[in-house]
């Protein structure tokens, strides 16, 4: 399995998705900010997290 970063629409969703983690961490949406870096950082990796 590649990782996400690798094509021009994986890389602007991720970006989407770090500015989604800073929010969190900044209480501007709800949820925990651990959970939501964490989901990041496996979309990254190309790791699957259980749902």
């Amino acid at each position: 399995m590649r990782p996400v970063g690798e094509r021009a629409g994986d890389r602007d969703a991720l970006l989407l998705a770090a500015a989604t983690v800073d929010r969190v961490s900044k209480g501007s949406l709800p949820g925990d900010p651990w959970v939501s870096l964490e989901a990041l950082t496996a979309r990254i990796a190309g790791v699957k997290l259980a749902a």
